[in-house]
């Protein structure tokens, strides 16, 4: 099943992700990409995240 539009079940993740979204937007995608490597969201979610964003989980 494709869950992308489901939100995220995890809230402190959540807010990490949408941080390091943020982070994205403000300084590009590598420090980005070290925040949340950092706060220790799997790399895999980060590099969805980061690299397509239509395929982000929406704000629930």
């Amino acid at each position: 099943m494709d869950n992308h539009f489901l939100p995220r079940p995890d809230r402190a993740s959540a807010v990490k992700v949408d941080l390091g979204i943020a982070v994205q937007a403000a300084q590009g995608t590598l420090a980005a990409a070290n925040y949340l490597k950092n706060a220790g969201i799997a790399f895999p979610v980060a590099l969805r995240v980061l690299t397509r964003p239509q395929r982000r989980r929406y704000v629930g």
